[in-house]
């Protein structure tokens, strides 16, 4: 059975943080239902247990999947990604085994690529070529036919192929225990590198590392003395030199980059500033979600922000909501960005908040929101 998703540590984090950063009085507006807005790319939604389809009109929603499990009650659908060609991978997790599907963009030409009872699958990444697809594979057999790790598969066909193991502890009794678990993260644009999350079970803590396409030698990031890497939120640059992320001590995630071969870190804004969901921008400069508190001391509020390349300190690109935040998806071009938030009436909801723009409500269930992601522009 497939476990319900990670939850994102640099959120929760940033959430409990009790410092601030200054911002400008700016009126909340209230968000509306679209009404003939663009988005800019067809948005898929892992919402209340099956993957739907926004169309770019904001309103028009259809269910991709219909997927049925043995377990009543639980979601079916896991988690999903999608390449930039339209292929959907998506894991059902059932009572014995995982199934990990390929369909097209619209949930035609469903087949079952992998499923083995006792092999759980999640965190799924696809190749830029749409060729290849990166997941984790968590081995619940004891003793395990294969290690639990990263691994990777040809979207068409072949045999799983092992990049990552997770680090057992040293002289453990138990076969099963684990130091470290590896989870695939994001590709570079090249189709180079892999972003990789590293869950420190010994230390109950998460960080991210950088894995070359062969597999050979992980390069483990480390933070300057006194921080920490969080992880949920990073973005790869253009060139698949750099990665934007966030890193900070007690007072809460602030922006960084990393140099992708060296491993060396270097601060991008002034250290009162948090951040979530760092974007590159391809003049080298970086937008982000801006998280503030109300006169220094009241609840969390953000803001679309940016950063310029030569100018330290950001400025806000779009308006204050104060609604607690969990995912933050980008546009490719930055324009604006999906976000899931809580209102205090309901569970969940979602807005496409465009750059100096008002928050547009798309069409949800209000129940539970998983991964989002944008379809290719058809």
């Amino acid at each position: 059975m497939k476990r319900l998703p990670t939850i994102i540590l640099g959120l929760l984090l940033l959430l409990l943080t009790a410092c601030s950063s200054a911002t400008p009085n700016v009126t909340t507006p209230t968000p509306r239902a679209v009404g003939g807005a663009q988005l800019p790319a067809p948005l898929y939604v892992l919402d209340n247990g099956q993957i739907a389809r926004i169309e770019r009109d904001g309103t028009t929603r259809a269910l991709v999947t219909s997927e049925t499990i043995e377990v009543q009650g639980f979601p079916p659908v896991a988690t999903f990604g999608i390449s930039p060609q339209g292929t959907l991978a998506f894991v059902v997790g059932d009572l014995k085994a995982d199934r990990l599907v390929l369909s097209g963009p619209k949930g035609e030409d469903r087949r079952v690529r992998y499923e083995v009872e006792g092999h759980e699958l999640s965190d799924i990444v696809w190749s830029p070529d749409g060729s290849q697809i990166y997941l984790r594979l968590l081995n619940n057999l004891d003793p395990p036919d294969i290690p639990s790790g990263i691994y990777r598969m040809a979207a068409a066909d072949g045999p799983l192929e092992l990049l990552l193991a997770d680090e057992p502890l040293p002289n453990a009794a138990n076969s099963m225990q684990m130091a470290r678990e590896y989870r695939p993260f994001m590709i570079a644009p090249d189709g180079s590198r892999l972003l990789v999350e590293v869950d420190d079970l010994t230390q109950n803590s998460c960080t991210l590392a950088i894995l070359p396409r062969d597999g050979s030698a992980l390069l483990n990031l480390t933070p300057p003395d006194g921080l920490a890497i969080y992880c949920g939120d990073a973005d790869w640059s253009a060139d698949a030199a750099r990665v934007a992320l966030l890193a900070g001590d007690g007072a809460g995630p602030q922006l960084w980059q990393v140099d992708a071969q060296s491993g060396a870190m270097l601060a991008l804004a002034t250290t009162n500033v948090l951040a979530r969901a760092p974007l590159w921008m391809p003049d080298g400069g970086l937008r982000f979600i801006w998280a503030s508190r109300e006169g220094g001391q009241g609840k969390l509020q953000f803001a679309l922000a940016q950063l310029d390349a030569a100018q330290p300190t950001p400025a806000m690109i779009g308006p204050i909501f104060r609604e607690p935040l969990g995912q933050v998806l980008w546009a490719a071009d930055g324009s604006g960005a999906v976000t899931v938030v809580a209102p205090e009436d309901q569970v969940v909801d979602l807005r496409w908040m465009p750059v100096n723009g008002e928050a547009l409500v798309l069409p949800n269930t209000k129940q539970r929101i998983g991964d989002i992601a944008w379809g290719p522009v058809e």
